[in-house]
């Protein structure tokens, strides 16, 4: 299968497109690469320069399974953590600007399995009582 032309150039936008197939041992491996890129200030630097890398990280809807929501969460917890070594932070600021440092420390600290509540209103009783009253 031919990847995407944008892909074709980037090991990690290689390794985003094999996350998006089916098979959980490939998928397993790039999670794998992505948590040793993030404890090095290279391959932090690459992950913040891959087109669409940070949106998809902290993007909860794109896993589904155990793995890869746990994967997801490791690769965040080791941009942070290697911060002291890396400077990480400097480099989140450098490329994705100055609120993505706060977007990984406030996932970080949701946890890998945090979901958005989300307010819903009955509309249909709503109705009711405004006829009502």
């Amino acid at each position: 299968e031919q990847l995407p032309a944008k892909n074709q150039d980037s090991f990690v936008g290689l390794l985003m497109y094999y996350l998006l197939q089916p098979n959980e041992e490939l998928r397993f491996v790039c999670f794998s690469i992505f948590q040793n890129f993030a404890l090095h200030e290279c391959g932090i630097r690459k992950l913040f320069t891959q087109v669409g890398f940070f949106e998809w990280l902290l993007n909860r809807k794109t896993e589904i399974t155990k793995i890869g929501i746990e994967s997801k969460y490791e690769i965040i917890k080791n941009i942070i953590e290697s911060n002291q070594i890396n400077n990480s932070k400097r480099i989140c600021d450098q490329y994705l600007g100055f609120d993505c440092w706060q977007k990984l420390i406030e996932y970080l600290n949701q946890g890998p399995y945090f979901l958005k509540s989300q307010t819903a209103i009955d509309i249909s009783q709503l109705s009711i009582c405004l006829l009502y009253t």
